[in-house]
């Protein structure tokens, strides 16, 4: 904010990194090479995330990676100012970070370029595993891992970085079995156990800096480098001490990485398979048995952690993984990377591995689809207690454990707490509004005592398949612990109301759909039952009724002449507890019907959802005089490019005493009705935060922005 309020001849100095995007206006984006030293003109802001109970917290990621702006690369304009024009500098700067990014750039080609003609599903996996380049991985394949929990195998994790040092550790000790001069008197002094880590250390930091050197990688090597130090004096009887040892390291240097789930779940993943008996110990079978075992143990304890952390437990996960792991580990991943290797002297030798390993990914992901399609491939358990968890998790320590107190029965009933989850409970008349932080767009889940409604599921961002439905609103419907939808309302087709609908309906159950949307709408085709959303449909759940005031048959028989903001369903929830009016994007002539044929009779609400996000268009005098609301809530982006809410709609309602809530200063929030008791409304952004989280609200006396 500073730097914003800074004259345009002062410089801003920005300490960290900052992350840009770059769209499909600007030619010159796809020519660059990584060095290369540019004059941008660009628009930054902080990096300021939403905010839902149970999502991603980007501001934390933003602390933990050094980011300290976010922005975009401004368009070109015809006849503006040299010095605002996107232009590429002579010379190319150079460094160890530099070359490394050359490096990954290069191989990213090569695999397109061999690759070209193959699954391009496929070709994004594999250019994945080579060099960490997630986006490659197209978000329905993402989805697709997260359900059948093998997403970790698909990021470059500890288990890539291990295996790396594990082929560099094999290759080390083979070596030294070769007569070479000076063997004898260098074996003499070192031991070849110790040459073999010193070797295969370094290989593992080479890859994960090559790999774009992401926290998962850099915990692996320093757990690597604590082990072989532990090689290097001897210290290797037990693998605990070790394992301690590279938790106290990996904290130290990353006192970050213990507020995130990775660093639990691959702790907890070694111990578990310690537990029941590290490789080389006595009473272990073959081979095979041993890894069913370690998969049985690690499927096991990621039980609680995967409900605490995501609120859902991937059940087909060991089935999954059992599939995934030999087939990623021993097959996909050393051929590609062995053929991106080989890419680099030879674009014709290295084509064989890399198909290969192309043919592999395709099974594997066939394989994985019908995994998918098995029945409960997802047991939901919503957000559980730090109680809940402490149970879980000595519940499955004791199932693991070979000296257990108790049987493996009463051990693992420790979990049902966790398993079962926990939920707001409702009585008849009771209800409950929950607002979604999804940036500018629409999302409201409206609770009763046995149903649900979610009205309006967010916006997409661009690429195919990728919006608030799968990105936030499907994460944070598992973390409330919601597996079903009673009805998805969309109130039009504007993409940042309709936009995540797809995907929902593709992850969770929904009886029925009610909306505006015109004949022949692709969402229409959806295999829901679908109800047009009409003025006078109405009907109670739980002792709460629900009654669709707008759009009327007019504006539904003419849709091609009527915009889609006029034809937005507007809904009025009401009970003996409270009532709340979900408006879309209705502007002043809607606004104005709807005073007409209702009244305050019919419009006055506790809560209103202010129309159009706050648009200058919206929110007339007399709406607000009519409906008087105590409570209006806005739903918009940070610092959004409409720049809503409007000042002068902030101003009207300020001056009728109406408290303004803002998603964009509040992040999500939750209103609950009960008859006989204030409304509680809690923020997610302002309530207890944490010292990381952005404040975003102006300051006493500013202006709405």
């Amino acid at each position: 904010d500073r730097c914003q309020r800074a004259a345009a001849s002062e410089a801003c100095a920005l300490t960290g990194h900052i992350r840009l995007g770059w769209y499909g206006h600007a030619p010159l984006a796809a020519t660059l090479w990584p060095g290369d030293r540019l004059r941008l003109n660009v628009r930054l802001k902080r990096p300021v995330g939403v905010v839902n109970p149970g999502g991603f917290d980007r501001e934390r990621w933003a602390l933990q990676q050094g980011v300290a702006a976010v922005g975009y690369v401004r368009r070109d304009r015809a006849g503006a100012d040299a010095r605002t024009v996107n232009t590429l500098l002579g010379g190319v700067e150079a460094g160890p970070m530099i070359a490394i990014a050359q490096a990954r750039l290069r191989a990213e080609q090569g695999i397109d370029q061999i690759l070209a003609e193959g699954d391009p599903r496929a070709r994004g996996v594999v250019t994945a595993l080579v060099t960490g380049r997630q986006a490659a991985i197209a978000p329905p394949l993402w989805d697709l891992f997260n359900r059948t929990g093998t997403s970790h195998l698909m990021s470059i994790s500890g288990l890539h970085v291990t295996m790396f040092a594990a082929m560099a550790l094999w290759l080390a000790r083979r070596l030294l079995r070769l007569p070479w001069p000076g063997a004898c008197a260098v074996l003499g002094r070192v031991a070849a156990p110790t040459l073999s880590w010193a070797l295969a250390v370094p290989a593992a930091f080479a890859y994960a800096a090559f790999s774009g050197w992401g926290v998962p990688a850099q915990r692996t090597c320093w757990m690597l480098l604590v082990a072989g130090a532990a090689v290097r004096m001897g210290r290797t009887g037990r693998l605990e001490p070790v394992m301690a040892l590279a938790a106290a390291v990996v904290t130290l240097l990353d006192p970050w990485a213990v507020t995130s789930s990775g660093f639990w779940l691959s702790f907890a993943t070694v111990a578990a398979i310690v537990a029941v008996g590290a490789p080389g110990r006595p009473g272990l079978g073959g081979g095979w048995r041993e890894g069913v075992r370690a998969q049985w143990a690690a499927s096991l304890v990621l039980v609680p952690l995967a409900g605490f952390w995501f609120g859902a437990i991937p059940v087909a996960g060991p089935l999954a993984n059992a599939l995934a792991i030999p087939l990623v580990s021993s097959l996909i991943t050393p051929l590609a990377m062995g053929g991106a290797a080989i890419a680099s002297l030879s674009e014709a030798a290295a084509w064989l591995p890399l198909w290969i390993a192309t043919v592999a990914t395709q099974a594997l992901i066939t394989a994985l689809g019908w995994v998918d399609a098995l029945p409960l491939v997802l047991w939901t358990t919503g957000s559980s207690s730090w109680t809940s968890l402490v149970l879980a998790a000595a519940g499955a320590w004791l199932v693991l454990t070979p000296a257990r107190p108790v049987s493996r029965l009463a051990a693992a009933a420790l979990m049902l707490p966790l398993l079962t989850g926990r939920g707001d409970a409702f009585v008849d008349g009771q209800w409950s509004m929950q607002i979604i932080d999804v940036g500018q767009g629409t999302a409201v889940l409206v609770r009763t005592g046995r149903h649900t409604l979610l009205y309006d599921t967010g916006p997409t961002y661009g690429r195919e398949g990728e919006g608030a439905g799968d990105r936030i609103i499907a994460p944070w419907l598992r973390h409330q612990g919601i597996h079903r939808l009673d009805r998805l309302v969309l109130s039009h087709e504007d993409r940042d109301h309709s936009g995540g609908a797809a995907e929902l309906v593709r992850q969770f159950a929904v009886a029925g759909m009610t909306s505006s949307l015109p004949e022949g709408h692709a969402l229409r085709s959806l295999p829901v039952a679908h109800e047009t959303c009409t003025r006078g449909r109405h009907w109670q759940w739980d002792g709460v009724r629900f009654e669709i005031l707008h759009p009327g048959p007019e504006e539904i028989a003419t849709p091609g002449k009527v915009r889609s903001n006029a034809r937005s369903c507007v809904l009025r929830i009401s009970s003996p507890a409270g009532s709340a009016l979900l408006t879309g994007d209705i502007e002043a002539a809607q606004e104005a019907q709807l005073v007409r044929l209702y009244g305050n009779s019919g419009l006055g609400s506790d809560v209103l959802m202010v129309p159009h996000h706050g648009s200058g268009t919206s929110s007339s005098a007399i709406f607000l005089d009519t409906v008087a609301p105590a409570v209006a809530v806005v739903q918009a982006g940070y610092r959004n490019r409409f720049r809503h809410p409007a000042a002068r709609v902030v101003a009207r309602y300020r001056a009728r005493g109406i408290e303004l809530l803002r998603t964009d200063h509040a992040g999500a929030m939750a209103i609950r009705f009960e008859p006989g008791r204030r409304r509680h409304i809690v923020r997610a952004r302002t309530d207890d935060a944490p010292y990381w989280r952005i404040v975003t609200a102006p300051p006493v006396g500013g202006g709405s922005h």
